[in-house]
């Protein structure tokens, strides 16, 4: 099962991000669940943090790395001055993710979902987007997410999402 989480670096996006954490942690199928994290920049400050985040999840780094670049843009720091500590801290080395960041080598990858996002509707973050058209924009709460997460098991499976002893399958 799929889920697609489009986000630029604000508030909305970093809870929303956090919420679907935690209801994919309360999601009884949580290891079927996918999750792949789309940049859509709002800002054009935004891309640098976009293309570090990106650089990161070539690495197959996901929630923990992407969390660490929010603090980082929520704590107003240099971001290269803070590839050091999230090389130290995701085991990366620290002069590709700077050369990465100077030179914008992910840049094209930023621009890629920008133009996914346009060919999909999508124009707000955070929007996440589930298998089977299902989507929620906007801040989204953890109960609102685990619904779109069992309407999405439920398509998927074919069967009602039951976790109970007595379940009828």
């Amino acid at each position: 099962m799929r889920v697609e989480m489009w986000f630029d670096f604000n508030k909305d996006s970093y809870e929303t991000l956090i919420n679907l954490e935690q209801a994919i942690g309360l999601f009884y199928h949580a290891k079927k669940v996918d999750v792949l994290f789309r940049s859509l920049p709002l800002v054009d400050s935004n891309y640098v943090f976009h293309e570090a985040f990106q650089y990161g999840r070539k690495k197959g780094l996901g929630f923990e790395y992407l969390k660490s670049i929010f603090e980082i843009y929520f704590s107003n720091q240099n971001l290269l001055g803070s590839c050091h500590k999230l090389a130290l801290t995701y085991g990366i080395e620290y002069k590709d993710l700077e050369h990465n960041l100077m030179d914008h080598k992910t840049h094209k990858i930023v621009c890629n979902q920008i133009e996914h996002a346009t060919l999909q509707k999508i124009d707000m973050t955070p929007t996440i987007t589930f298998s089977h058209g299902f989507r929620l924009q906007d801040l989204s709460t953890i109960e609102e997410i685990k619904l779109m997460l069992i309407k999405m098991y439920e398509k998927d499976s074919g069967i009602k999402y039951c976790i109970e002893e007595d379940c009828e399958r």
